[in-house]
């Protein structure tokens, strides 16, 4: 999620993921585990981060996952559009189990 604080920062919007979509290698789900931190608190080192128009969506999905490389890609959210005025862009998770946390908070850039 490091690279879409960036990405929101730089592009001025905000921008919305589902935590439980956002694929998460085996080792690292564990190293994370063991640490006590989340996987969005990690770099996407090694990982492809796309941002689409929504009808092309689909259409990427499917030409990503022909390829071997691909097989665990997914779609993880959507930009929800420009900030509010005074308010720096963020990214916010949605939890399955329902409400939403602000990475921007979290790593003390919110507001």
């Amino acid at each position: 999620a490091h690279a879409l604080l960036a990405i929101a920062g730089q592009s001025g919007v905000d921008c919305e993921l589902r935590g439980e979509c956002v694929p998460v290698g085996e080792e690292v789900g564990e190293i994370c585990a063991a640490a006590g931190i989340s996987p969005l608190h990690m770099d996407c080192a090694g990982r492809l981060v796309c941002i689409l128009p929504e009808g092309d969506v689909s259409r990427a999905l499917d030409i990503m996952r022909f390829f071997h490389e691909g097989q665990g890609c997914a779609r993880i959210g959507t930009v929800m559009g420009l900030t509010g005025s005074g308010r720096l862009p963020d990214v916010f998770v949605r939890k399955q189990e329902g409400g939403k946390i602000s990475l921007a908070a979290r790593e003390g850039a919110g507001s």
